[in-house]
């Protein structure tokens, strides 16, 4: 079935059916494997029984799940880019997974997705953390309405990001780089206990709660906008600020 190329929306029967049966059971949940045919642009258009799907390393998504109902995107562990336009139009959209060994999300990989609130860890990844100094960990395209953000600990460099109201760095993360100002707005910044080093451009209220590993806290904000939290006084006497 993913293999088949139709001419157009109109040659493909599940954009006049609307819901797939395998064996009399209604398809909701579809696991991509690794080393299966690339999709093909709307394959899954109009696919309204469609509400979860497994991504696996080596998939070409390509555009083919453009103006699909799918809710929710497991991107699995091995997994290492998302692609410009991926999972754009996805009016349905919910909730995305990423493992931490993604180094690259490309901007507008989620664009018009209107419903998209939360980017999460992917449960169970166990992957080898492999940071990329030349990673590109782009949040333009996104939806205002995203209120929870993941950033894989292979991740390096951030850029784009505004509005995200909870923010969190994967466990084994080292030295991070918010490029570009930043627009926060009382947002909050989770830190894990393995990051040394973070550089912070922005504005707006934003509470930073940083590991018991952090060493350098490089930061242009306005102080009253910098609200710093520590689990041990020992812990945030030791962190060097330099503010800007």
């Amino acid at each position: 079935w993913c293999n088949i190329s139709f001419p157009g929306y109109y040659s493909n029967p599940l954009y006049y059916a609307k819901n797939l049966y395998l064996n009399g059971e209604l398809v909701t949940e579809v696991v991509l494997p690794t080393g299966m045919p690339p999709l093909r642009e709307c394959m899954f258009e109009n696919w309204a029984s469609i509400k979860k799907v497994y991504v696996s390393a080596g998939v070409e998504l390509g555009r083919g799940f453009l103006l699909s109902s799918v809710e929710e995107v497991v991107f699995l562990p091995g997994v290492t880019g998302i692609p410009t336009g991926v999972l754009g139009d996805c009016q349905n959209l919910k909730t995305v997974y990423l493992p931490d060994r993604v180094h690259t999300l490309e901007s507008h990989a989620f664009s018009s997705c209107p419903s998209l609130k939360y980017i999460k860890h992917t449960p169970n990844d166990t992957s080898v953390v492999e940071a990329h100094s030349d990673s590109t960990f782009s949040i333009q395209g996104l939806s205002e309405t995203l209120e929870y953000l993941y950033i894989p600990a292979s991740v390096t460099n951030i850029s784009n990001l505004e509005q995200v109201k909870t923010i969190e760095i994967g466990e084994g993360s080292v030295n991070v780089a918010f490029d570009g100002l930043i627009n926060f707005n009382d947002s909050e910044l989770y830190l894990p206990d393995s990051l040394k080093t973070l550089m912070l451009d922005s504005y707006g209220t934003v509470h930073v709660y940083i590991g018991s590993g952090l060493e350098q806290f490089m930061a242009s904000v306005n102080y009253n906008d910098l609200k710093v939290h520590a689990d041990s006084m020992a812990d945030y006497i030791k962190v060097n600020f330099e503010m800007q």
